[in-house]
């Protein structure tokens, strides 16, 4: 796991401009995991995010992030 300074970072305002627009996003974790879906909500230190299947929810650690890419 990489250092604290070298770890991914997402702004506010990119994730506000995610949620605002609905967009699909695909996120990679630090360990391997990748799911896609929509932002529903975000803190300091974590996303919330509903699976393209509309049924599951997950909460994701913003430290835990490997990637996230927007989905046009």
């Amino acid at each position: 796991i990489p250092r604290p300074q070298d770890r991914y970072s997402i702004s506010d305002k990119r994730l506000f401009q995610i949620s605002d627009q609905n967009l699909n996003m695909e996120v990679t974790l630090l360990e391997g995991e990748v799911f896609s879906g929509t932002l529903d909500w975000f803190g300091r230190f974590e996303l919330g995010v509903t699976l393209q299947d509309e049924t599951t929810q997950v909460h994701v650690f913003r430290h835990a992030l490997h990637r996230v890419k927007v989905e046009s």
